[in-house]
């Protein structure tokens, strides 16, 4: 077990739900965000994602989109987000995992992050265009260096939601909706409660959901119905007051534990 198993396992335990902020640098300094990151921690985070900056994100929208833009604009590299951790390792055990796109990935070598990431406290790797079928031999890197390859299924996935379930480790990312990220007004239906049910016949891994979640409302909606929640662009577009994103982390810990 890594530090996010064990994180999501106290929570179970405490009958709790996890709270996972994305984040990424935008105007941020790798110093900044690692602060950043550490105040998370103490404000209810139980485990923090972090984009690595491409410029083509498909998965992502506008708002992710443009921080992303903007942090390349900035010379934000690869290295300054193994940079930003070992920043947060110095000050936090808070669960860590890296998202990136896999050309970035390919690019540095699979083998050579992998070894780098466990050596500096990364706990976990969300890919999301790595398809199912070419995802075996990144498995078994990641299991190898005790980091979870985490897996990303959607309500489309329909014929292969079993073995995207299969592969998963530390817990399944759940997208609430088709399309991209950002914030919507409404994500749960009776149709996202029967596919939540269905990656839950194939899975005993806690099922966090993401893509939408950008307040209360929605909170209180979705944790009835997972083990925790991924919010992402509802911070990402508060990473200029940092203020105010860290109030936004106590209202949404607040909401999960209402």
């Amino acid at each position: 077990m890594n530090r996010i198993s064990l994180e999501l396992e106290k929570l179970k335990n405490q009958g709790k739900k996890a709270l996972v902020p994305f984040l990424t640098f935008d105007n941020l300094s790798k110093e900044e965000l690692a602060d950043l990151i550490v105040n998370i921690r103490k404000e209810g985070g139980n485990i923090v994602e972090i984009g690595v900056p491409f410029t083509e994100p498909l998965a992502d929208g506008e708002v992710i989109q443009d921080a992303y833009a903007e942090a390349i604009k900035n010379g934000i590299k690869l290295q300054d987000v193994f940079d930003t951790v070992k920043f947060v390792r110095r000050k936090s055990d808070i669960p860590i995992i890296i998202m990136a796109y896999y050309n970035i990935i390919y690019c540095y070598g699979i083998e050579e992050l992998l070894n780098l990431s466990r050596e500096i406290g990364v706990d976990g790797l969300i890919i999301p265009d790595l398809p199912l079928e070419e995802r075996v031999e990144t498995l078994n890197l990641c299991n190898k260096n005790n980091i979870s390859l985490i897996p990303l299924v959607a309500p489309t996935s329909r014929e292969r939601i079993k073995g995207i379930a299969k592969t998963a480790d530390g817990f399944v990312y759940c997208i609430s909706s088709k399309g991209v990220t950002g914030e919507r007004s409404k994500i749960i239906n009776e149709e996202t409660i029967e596919y939540l049910k269905e990656v839950r016949a194939y899975t005993n891994l806690p099922l966090l959901v993401g893509f939408g979640i950008s307040n209360v409302e929605t909170v209180k909606n979705i944790k009835a119905h997972s083990d925790g929640i991924i919010v992402g662009s509802a911070l990402v577009k508060r990473l200029r007051n940092k203020a105010d994103l860290l109030e936004f982390i106590k209202v949404l810990r607040n909401a999960l534990d209402s």
